[in-house]
Parts: C-alpha cells; sequence; structure tokens
C-alpha cells in the first residue's frame, strides 16, 4: 500500500509540473502573438496612438463612421476624434515628403482621378519644423505626384493632415472630411447641414492662390507671442527612424467628465480653424492651383 500512495504522489506531482509548463509556454506564445490592436503612448496630452495589423485603417475607419452617422447612436464617451493614419516618418521636412510621395503612389484615385484636395497640419513639441513652410513644401509634393488634383478650401474631396508629435509626423489621407464632422465620434451622430463654407465668411476669390493663410500666426507675431508650434519640446527627442511600417490610428481622448476638450487640452489632429462646415482654415494650405 505504501508503493501505491508513493505512485500516486508521484504522478500527482508530475501532473501539476506538466500544467505548469504548459501555462508557462501558453503565456509565452502569448506575448509573442502581435496583437490586432495596440496601444501606444505620444507623450502629448489628451492623444494616444493604436498600432493596428489592419491592412488599410482608412476603410476601417470609414466604415465605422458611416454606421455612427447613419444610426446616429453615440458609442464613445472618452474618445472625441479617430483618425486613421497612413504611415509614420521622422519629423523631418525631406523625409515627410518622400513619404508624401508613397502615400500618394500608393492612393487608388482611378474612379475620381479628378480630385480636390487640401493640406492641413499641426505641429506640437517640436521646435525645428515651421508650420507655414513645411504646408508649402508638402503643397509642392502633391502638385508633382498629383497634377490632375485642384486645390479646394471650402469642400475638398479629399485632406492630407500632416501633424507633427515630438519628433514623429502622422500622416493621413481622409476623404469625407467635412462628412464625418472631421472624423468626430460625437458630432457626426447629431444632424448634419450643409458642411460648406458660408460665402460671406470667407470669399474664395479674396484666398491668394499661392500663399498659404495664417492669421493666427500673424498676430501672434504682432504681439511678440510664441507659437505654440515653436515651443520647445517636453518630450523625449530621440531618433524615431526614417519610416514606420506600422499603421494604426492616433485617437483625441476627452477630459474627464466628459466634456469636450478646449483647444489647449485637445490636442487634436486636425487643425483648430477646421470647424465643422468650415474647411476655410487659417492653418490649412490651399494647393497653388494645377
Amino acid at each position: 500500500s505504501n508503493k501505491i500512495c508513493h505512485t500516486e504522489e508521484t504522478d500527482s506531482k508530475q501532473s501539476i509540473e506538466d500544467d505548469l509548463a504548459a501555462e508557462l509556454n501558453e503565456l509565452k506564445e502569448s506575448k509573442d502573438k502581435v496583437r490586432r490592436f495596440q496601444k501606444l503612448k505620444t507623450d502629448v496630452a489628451g492623444n494616444f496612438f493604436v498600432s493596428t495589423t489592419v491592412d488599410d485603417p482608412g476603410r476601417l475607419l470609414t466604415t465605422i463612421f458611416e454606421d455612427l452617422k447613419t444610426k446616429q447612436e453615440q458609442r464613445s464617451r472618452f474618445i472625441q476624434r479617430l483618425l486613421p493614419v497612413q504611415t509614420t516618418c521622422k519629423a523631418h521636412i525631406d523625409t515627410m515628403k518622400k513619404t508624401v510621395e508613397t502615400v500618394l503612389a500608393s492612393y487608388d484615385d482611378s474612379a475620381t482621378p479628378e480630385l480636390t484636395y487640401l493640406v492641413a497640419g499641426k505641429i506640437r513639441h517640436n521646435s525645428s519644423l515651421q508650420h507655414n513652410p513645411m504646408l508649402q513644401e508638402i503643397v509642392q509634393v502633391v502638385k508633382a505626384a498629383k497634377p490632375q488634383w485642384t486645390g479646394e478650401l471650402r469642400k475638398p474631396d479629399l485632406v492630407l493632415m500632416l501633424d507633427v508629435l515630438h519628433n514623429v509626423c502622422c500622416i493621413s489621407l481622409m476623404p469625407r472630411y467635412l462628412e464625418f464632422r472631421k472624423y468626430n465620434l460625437l458630432e457626426v451622430t447629431k444632424p448634419q447641414q450643409n458642411p460648406e463654407v458660408p460665402k460671406e465668411s470667407h470669399p474664395a476669390t479674396d484666398v491668394p492662390k499661392d500663399v498659404i493663410e495664417d492669421k493666427d500666426a500673424e498676430l501672434k507675431d504682432k504681439n511678440n507671442a510664441p507659437c505654440e508650434e515653436n515651443q520647445e519640446p517636453s518630450g523625449n527627442q530621440d531618433g524615431a527612424g526614417d519610416v514606420s511600417r506600422s499603421t494604426g490610428t492616433e485617437t483625441t481622448d476627452k477630459p474627464d467628465g466628459g466634456k469636450p476638450p478646449s483647444d489647449e487640452d485637445s490636442a487634436e489632429l486636425s487643425t483648430d480653424a477646421l470647424e465643422s462646415g468650415d474647411v476655410d482654415s487659417d492653418k490649412s494650405a490651399e494647393p497653388c492651383g494645377n
């Protein structure tokens, strides 16, 4: 009987060891697996980045916003905006230009080759880039890559967004920008009016064709006040590499209590002046003709 008990104890110990080994192997395998969605910090208040293995984040977000617009039901309490990011690159103008060329080359416009577009952007926690010169350079890239496209401030078919966070630039191509209310998860569920800019607010004839408007910057220069984009970076400024292969979405958190964020706290990817129904932005760039 002693031998039988000893054998049973040995078998029991062996079984426990096997179970532990199997569990450890399972944990190890789960860590090695690439998650479909993974949250990444940006060190910019009110923003975080979601890396994804989805091939086309733009198509994913279009599906989400179409559903929200159709059902008009709010499904987000703490996220205000959800924006597609086709790719990221180092926040250096030459690298950004090459990356934009790659993104435009991969964009399928065969169905509507004569698109209207708008280039917009925002710079935060980066003192090496200037807003207007950056957009001017990118406009020239778009004109060279897509000469059949036409610049449009009022109601563009496509918005090319450049959002600089520290030393990384997020590049987004966003169709139906006004229709989706700047990709705002809350606003898109509300009844919508004609998103076209009222003519009296900024007549198209008053917009210079080869000049990028930046009224806020002019006022700040007169008052000798530093622009937010030109403040010294507060986070880690180590190199980010030339181009990241990961694609994803960048989201804008709502402050606690569900209040809409202020201009300073929202740190939203789109420009401040691109209000819903108003794309005639003083921080956007109208491509300089054809």
